[in-house]
């Protein structure tokens, strides 16, 4: 019975807010018999996720004993009372029935209303009271970090430019981690969508996350809401026997979308900003190849993509229209070198961007001889060629290690980590050489990540991860050519294991989107 006399006062307070959201009306501040409430601010703010607390111990004063009154706390936004494309009416969210609040904040972002209502048990006289909570998240913009779990599933923590973290976002925010462990992070940029809540077109930056269980979600970065699955994505679902491998955009195609199949491509918002649907396409039928997680844009080529094919053992180029060829030289000789190498695997991809080219960067590895060699790429518009091929020496640490990055627009390294330490292989010249990278990291831990992110003139981050057990610690460093500078400048901590370091920028427009203004989220 007492629920059904709350649920009663919720519908009404519901349907008439819906109305009257911003409407400060005598409604309310009438107070009903000898119950009265004091000591409730006008307005809140806070950030979700993130382990802040809204707490408000409120003064009630009445005629009545303690046991003869019942507590509730509710957040009500605009959308409350409001019908979901599937049907659904939208609920307030009860977060307490208490007199005294201490929530911890994990609901969406958004302005709420902050509604106490109080009522005597037996003769039913009821009040309440009314704040506005005005809650943001710390997603938009920060540095994404994908993990590993200790039950071998995927995770986010967010990290912001001010050192906080929100942990686990995945399991706060939808529920439960992402089944699989990591296979690619990616930040795709005004990426559009049919938004389920108001069947409208929509469009957000968004955060693409794959795992080895064939998972695949791409999440909008206001608040982590799924917006994009294997199931809505085109017009026809992904196929049960394709293998999703990511996400990347570039300045041809859009948003690209890889699997063992082909690709698919979508477009973002027009230039005017009008919106559309943000299904993806059947694939291009000048695409010819299959696909893998190891892929990378390219520059020079007006939004090329260069990919190692899992399921032809190949390395392909595709321009900006889509037309894929295998990867030759220039003079379009080599195809024995790159083409059905049944007996070589990739191991690494990634991507150099500076003033006298771009280079993208593959490592393949002889599956039977374990023998490594460095792929160099080199393109101009509508030209994506190989430029060389060697062999790495077998007394290189990158010959024998499994951890693995590219530096993005300081220095031509690649860097890998090896018996706990960071060495770099130089490929400025013909003739390959090899530099250890000293950092700052405490000796007793074990490095097991190394990456490069930089965004325009704000920063360009070193990052070193270094694990044990089941907890990470992640050092930014400011990066100087190719070697960090002095101590960490941002540090985070966190359970799990990282696999990949990405960075959001709330501000960023692909509309005007070129790589040498000096944004990268791909090494």
């Amino acid at each position: 019975m007492k629920k059904n006399i709350l649920s009663f006062i919720i519908l009404i307070v519901s349907v008439s807010l819906v109305s009257c959201f911003n409407d400060d009306s005598s409604l309310g501040n009438v107070e009903v018999s000898d119950i009265t409430i004091s000591g409730i601010e006008s307005a809140y703010s806070a950030k979700a996720f993130v382990g802040q607390h809204i707490q408000i111990n409120p003064t009630i004063e009445s005629g009545y004993s303690e046991n003869e009154l019942e507590y509730q706390w509710m957040l009500i936004s605009d959308k409350t009372g409001k019908i979901t494309a599937s049907g659904d009416t939208i609920q307030p969210i009860i977060i307490s029935d208490s007199p005294n609040l201490d929530y911890e904040v994990n609901c969406s972002p958004g302005n709420y209303q902050l509604r106490f209502i109080v009522q005597n048990k037996n003769n039913r006289y009821t009040v309440y009271k009314y704040a506005s909570v005005a809650i943001t998240t710390s997603f938009s913009q920060g540095f994404y970090i994908m993990k590993e779990t200790a039950d071998g599933n995927t995770e986010l923590d967010i990290l912001n430019e001010d050192g906080n973290i929100s942990s686990d976002a995945f399991l706060k925010v939808k529920g439960s981690s992402l089944a699989g462990k990591p296979v690619n992070l990616n930040i795709d940029y005004g990426m559009c969508y049919i938004d389920d809540e108001n069947s409208e077109m929509a469009s957000s930056d968004a955060v693409a996350v794959t795992t080895d269980a064939n998972n695949f979600c791409v999440s909008r970065s206001s608040d982590l809401k799924t917006i994009i699955t294997k199931e809505n994505l085109s017009f026809e679902p992904v196929g049960n026997d394709e293998i999703v491998y990511g996400l990347n955009y570039t300045q041809g195609l859009g948003h690209v979308f890889h699997t063992s199949a082909g690709i698919r491509h979508a477009s973002g918002p027009n230039y005017d900003g009008s919106l559309n649907s943000g299904k993806f396409s059947d694939f291009i039928p000048e695409y010819t190849y299959g696909g893998s997680r190891f892929f990378v844009h390219d520059v020079p080529s007006y939004g090329g993509i260069f990919l190692w094919d899992e399921s032809s053992h190949s390395l392909v180029s595709t321009d900006y229209l889509g037309q894929s060829s295998p990867l030759t030289y220039s003079n379009l000789a080599g195809e024995e070198i790159t083409q059905n190498l049944t007996q070589f695997d990739c191991v690494a991809c990634g991507y150099n961007y500076m003033s006298d080219g771009a280079t993208a960067i593959f490592i393949l590895e002889n599956s039977t001889t374990k023998e490594r060699y460095l792929y160099q790429t080199e393109s101009d518009f509508d030209a994506l060629y190989l430029k060389s091929r060697t062999k790495i020496p077998s007394q290189f640490h990158i010959a024998k290690t499994d951890v693995f990055s590219v530096n993005s627009s300081s220095a031509k390294y690649i860097y890998c980590v090896d018996n706990n330490k960071i060495y770099a292989t130089v490929f400025a010249n013909d003739e390959l050489t090899e530099v250890e990278i000293p950092v700052n990291v405490p000796a007793n831990e074990t490095i097991t990540y190394v990456g490069n992110q930089f965004y325009y003139g704000d920063f360009n981050y070193f990052v070193v991860g270094t694990q044990s057990g089941n907890n990470y610690k992640l050092y930014f460093f400011n990066l100087v050519g190719g070697a960090p500078d002095g101590d960490a400048v941002l540090t985070a901590q966190g359970t799990g294991t990282v696999k990949s370091v990405k960075y959001l920028h709330s501000g960023f427009n692909t509309m005007f989107w070129y790589f040498n203004s000096g944004y990268n989220a791909y090494n």
